[in-house]
């Protein structure tokens, strides 16, 4: 009796490899794609912060020099517990002004001004535009720091 010999590629398709079929006749589903991380120019946290330690430096000294015990925050935006009567908010001062500060104040945590990066953008119409508007919330939170309010920030002009 002699034995029957069949090449590799002749075998019975009992014996091939069995490939793996989508259930169902289903293909598999599509890998998630995760969002582009590239941003216009201009946005971004980066130059975001820019813009705000530009906004400091265009303070006149004088003002600048009594900056003490105050750090400057950004944040996404507001948490509903900072927005007063439910307008949009651009920045947020956090502290006692140096108007009500009396002889005991000290070993206290620093001041926070808040800008708040998307309302800020959001309002914004260019570049030049998101420029001015944050040297404006800037100013206009500094201001609170001096003690002023924002009905004497409105005879002002800010």
């Amino acid at each position: 009796m002699s034995a029957l010999w069949l090449p590799e590629s002749t075998l019975p398709f009992w014996k091939e490899p069995l490939l793996p079929r989508p259930r169902h006749g289903r293909r598999p589903p599509r890998p998630r794609l995760r969002l582009p991380t590239v941003q216009p120019p201009g946005t971004g946290r980066e130059a975001f912060m820019r813009l705000v330690s530009e906004a400091v430096e265009s303070i006149p000294e004088q003002f600048r020099d009594r900056l003490a015990n105050v750090e400057f925050i950004i944040e996404e935006t507001p948490r509903g517990d900072e927005v007063p009567g439910g307008e949009l908010l651009l920045g947020l001062y956090q502290g006692v002004p140096l108007t009500e500060r009396g002889a005991g104040y000290f070993g206290v945590l620093p001041d926070r001004i808040v800008l708040f990066r998307r309302p800020i953008e959001a309002r914004a119409r260019s570049d030049a535009d998101l420029a001015e508007l944050v040297r404006e919330v800037v100013v206009h939170e500094v201001a609170h720091y001096f003690g002023i309010d924002d009905d004497r920030l409105d005879e002002l002009g800010w």
